[in-house]
């Protein structure tokens, strides 16, 4: 960037930022805007019968992303992570409200963030709405709202002992993903570095599962997303619903970049289990509505997987090969 180009980004006021980078016509795919950017507060319609699904995070950089991560990417997994959330209570995604600090105004930089940003948009049919932006070291914060069925809405507290315990899709590659990037692991690719690929938009560009949830909260007892590893995230279903529950290591999907890897046992469930940031469902069904679930998803051609079952007490067990393993796995700690 030059000289000029960087005194003209610096004179770049904060309304004329958000009339740039982030004001754009919410009424085209989100008849629910009354009023969105531009006044004191938006103005939100929600239908009769439902209720607001509401959740907030805060990213940060060198805590949650690579300080020199791609733009893109950082806008596109900022929305996505947390429309995650609303995927696990069935929730509608409706609207986002963002809280951007920047150590200067890049226009670069924010035409690429604000690019990836509405991309996930748009795949998940939400408008941004409100926000502020300030000068500080790089973070955001970003709150998501839905819309789902008051009696509908997906818990934490709703798994039942004997119920079947399923993961939406495989688990590691982002945790493969990091330790790529960080160079602690090596894959034997014959496929042109594919599985590296792989896992670095398993890292960077995550898919949140909106769409499985709206079909899932018909059929569900209880659901999490898995943001911080299966363990960690199961233990939470668990203490909020008063279960136990069986887990059968023979049934983790693992991600596809395990098969160019010489991992022991160990390793592979401590990246599977413990590694975080799949963004893939963990939630439970009756043995009622099991059948049911999985004659919708063979008709949408969607896969899941079981991975055990609920039982009574509180503690969270392994099986391998029908026998107890120990294992000692903990997932992501914010503090």
């Amino acid at each position: 960037m030059s000289k000029n180009s960087q005194n003209t980004s610096q004179s770049l006021g904060e309304f004329d930022l958000i009339e740039r980078f982030f004001k754009r016509s919410s009424f085209s795919q989100n008849q629910s805007v009354i009023l969105g950017i531009g006044d004191d507060c938006a103005l939100l319609e929600v239908n009769p019968g439902e209720v607001v699904a509401a959740s907030i995070d805060t990213l940060v950089s060198g805590v949650h992303f690579f300080a020199d991560e791609k733009p893109f990417n950082i806008g596109y997994k900022a929305v996505m992570v947390n429309v995650s959330d609303l995927a696990a209570m069935g929730a509608q995604p409706r609207w986002l409200t963002l809280a951007l600090t920047l150590p200067e105004v890049n226009e670069n930089w924010l035409e690429l963030f604000s690019q990836g940003l509405f991309q996930a948009l748009d795949e998940t049919g939400m408008s941004l709405v409100g926000g502020d932006t300030t000068r500080g070291p790089l973070s955001m914060s970003l709150q998501v709202q839905g819309t789902v069925e008051k009696d509908k809405a997906l818990k934490r507290s709703g798994m039942q002992v004997g119920d079947a315990l399923y993961v939406s899709g495989p688990l590691g590659g982002a945790a493969l993903g990091l330790a790529y990037r960080l160079g602690k692991i090596a894959f034997n690719d014959e496929n042109d570095g594919k599985a590296a690929l792989l896992v670095d938009q398993a890292l960077c560009l995550p898919k949140a599962r909106w769409q499985f949830g709206l079909i899932l909260k018909e059929y569900a007892n209880s659901c999490i997303d898995i943001s911080d590893g299966l363990v960690s995230d199961l233990n939470h279903l668990l203490k909020q619903s008063n279960c136990g529950a069986k887990v059968n290591l023979d049934d983790i999907p693992y991600h596809p970049a395990f098969n160019y890897l010489n991992f022991d046992l160990n390793k592979k469930w401590q990246y599977a289990l413990a590694g975080g940031e799949d963004y893939e469902l963990c939630f439970s069904v009756s043995q009622k509505n099991k059948e049911k679930l999985l004659n919708i998803l063979r008709k949408e051609n969607v896969k899941i997987f079981q991975v055990g079952e609920a039982v009574s007490g509180g503690m969270l067990s392994f099986y391998y090969k029908s026998k107890a393993e120990s294992l000692k796995l903990s997932g992501y700690e914010h503090f």
